[in-house]
């Protein structure tokens, strides 16, 4: 048997429950180390801090780069590439100023520009059905990202991976943004796989996948191993 700090699907496959209790007890760890760090050390240390603990997945991950040197992430289909036959449903919404177009491969790709989390949430909403790729781009820090993080993470099962830009926190957002890492790892929804930032550190990247949807696991999840 194996020790598991977050509530674990028991219809998932005994091995991948096990990679995900490793990446959480690697996250957890992590965290509470770091539990008392200055906000901007802790803003700075979190991208190698999630590419340190999933690191060691064996999985067909793809690092895409943005026009402002951030990377976002993508895991392929494995078992539809090698068919030839993998499809992509995904979105980008840019929220701010600065638009960012990118090539996600074979992935469909919607795009949108708001300016208010309602409406965003609104159009998440909508799409009624699983979405393979999301990206939430917010490109200045004039609205709260943790709150539209939080309520995404709370609210929508059926979004297979995530990329969520933030923009460098106000201080009277910072311990929101921290309790919104918490709530992630403790809801057992999304897995924390991988992060980036651009090099002045005013953006970050945090990467997740839903292991709770069996669309999503049976897609993205399936073929991997952790050493």
């Amino acid at each position: 048997m194996f020790h598991c700090t977050v509530d674990i699907d028991e219809n998932i496959d005994e091995d991948l429950a096990k990679y995900f209790c490793r990446v959480d007890l690697c996250l957890r760890n992590s965290f509470e180390y770091d539990l008392y760090d200055p906000f901007d050390i802790f803003w700075r240390k979190l991208p190698y801090t999630l590419n340190l603990c999933g690191t060691n997945a064996q999985m067909s991950l793809v690092k895409i780069e943005m026009k402002n040197e951030l990377t976002i992430y993508k895991v392929n289909n494995m078992l539809e590439r090698k068919n030839r036959k993998e499809k992509c449903d995904g979105m980008i919404v840019n929220i701010g100023k600065n638009k960012e177009e990118l090539n996600i491969g074979n992935c469909a790709m919607n795009y949108y520009d708001y300016s208010t989390h309602e409406t965003l949430a609104g159009i998440l909403q909508s799409h009624n059905k699983n979405l393979d790729f999301l990206v939430i781009y917010q490109a200045d820090s004039l609205s709260s990202s943790y709150i539209l993080f939080q309520h995404i993470i709370s609210n929508f099962d059926n979004i297979c991976q995530i990329n969520f830009v933030y923009s460098l926190p106000k201080y009277s957002e910072e311990n929101g943004f921290r309790e919104s890492l918490q709530k992630l790892r403790k809801d057992s929804k999304f897995l924390l796989l991988a992060g980036s930032k651009d090099r002045l550190n005013m953006h970050l990247n945090l990467f997740f996948v839903n292991m709770k949807n069996r669309y999503c696991r049976e897609r993205y999840l399936r073929y991997f191993t952790y050493f």
